[in-house]
This record gives structure tokens, sequence and C-alpha cells, in this order.
């Protein structure tokens, strides 16, 4: 194995790392959740019935309100949301 191909081995490895790295950041970085709306019509108690659900922005499953982190590592940012 020459010199060039030991540059280029530990070149991969490092990129590889530096994935997993920007990976990790992008989780760390709080971001707002995303917000699914949903009006219904109650005609019994004659009053517009609004629900709100919230969903990770990194993976997109359900979460609950006011929750710091997900299990997917995601941490969200809940100061814009009302």
């Amino acid at each position: 194995m020459s010199y060039i191909d030991k540059i280029k081995q530990k070149i991969e490895i490092l990129e590889i790392k530096l994935e997993k790295e920007e990976t990790k950041l992008s989780k760390l970085t709080p971001t707002e959740p995303l917000t699914n709306h949903e009006s219904n019509y109650n005609s019994k108690k004659k009053a517009l019935i609004y629900k709100c659900f919230y969903s990770c922005s990194y993976c997109g499953e359900p979460i609950r309100k006011n929750s710091k982190k997900h299990k997917c590592g995601q941490i969200h940012d809940w100061r814009n949301i009302k």
C-alpha cells in the first residue's frame, strides 16, 4: 500500500466522522416542531372544535407539546408556538 493510498483511506475515515458530527450538531440545534391544525364543527354543541397536532421536524413522528427532546435526539424550541 502506497503512501497516497494511506492518505486517501484516512481522508475517507475523516469524512465519515465529519458526517456523523454534522448530524449530531443538526439534532442539537433547536428547531420549531411542525404543526398540523384541524377544525371540525360539532353540531350537538354548536361550536367549532379546534385541534392542533405537533410532529418532530427531523423524523416527522408525533410529539407532545412542550417536550424538550424527542426520542430521535432532536431538540425543539417552543418559544414561538402558541
